[in-house]
């Protein structure tokens, strides 16, 4: 799978830092929408959108996700797994964030775009030995959203990925 690292291209606040952590730390994947509309087919001027207003309108470090799926199943790296940023509350210390561009409360994602979020969440799983019951929506952190949207069915993507 070819995962292209916009890390470096995407605002970033001039003194804020995000926390890093170790690899072993992360034991959970959240699955995010951006309940926007997509700017872009691969995803990239979404994600510098998000970064701009993770970093001009909340003061965030950075982006929030550190990984953005674009429509057309694109994915983009967009932080360092080794960074804690901010995406899910008590969770972001021990989770990656995945975010695929669009809203899913009305309609699923595309096809190309779900099986982009599985491949990547299959290879994130790999790599930190984290098991499919740890692969949670937003909304199961617990938050008060829909994310990843009342259409992005967790039980059918959990049940894809093994």
């Amino acid at each position: 799978m070819s995962v292209i690292d916009i890390s470096d291209k995407l605002q970033r606040h001039t003194s804020n830092k995000y926390k890093t952590r170790l690899a072993t730390a992360i034991k959970q994947i959240v699955i995010h929408h951006s309940a926007t509309r997509p700017i872009s087919v691969s995803g990239q001027a979404d994600a510098e959108a998000f970064a701009r207003y993770h970093v001009i309108e909340l003061g965030w470090p950075g982006i929030g996700y550190h990984y953005v799926i674009g429509k057309d199943g694109t994915v983009l790296k967009t932080n360092p797994n080794s960074v804690s940023s901010y995406h899910a509350g008590k969770a972001n210390a021990t989770s990656l964030g995945v975010c695929l561009v669009g809203v899913f409360d009305i309609k699923e994602p595309p096809q190309e775009q779900w099986e982009a979020a599985l491949r990547l969440t299959r290879e994130l799983m790999g790599a930190y030995g984290i098991p499919v019951e740890r692969v949670i929506g937003h909304r199961e952190v617990p938050a008060a959203k829909s994310c990843p949207g009342n259409r992005f069915d967790m039980d059918k993507f959990r049940r894809c990925l093994t």
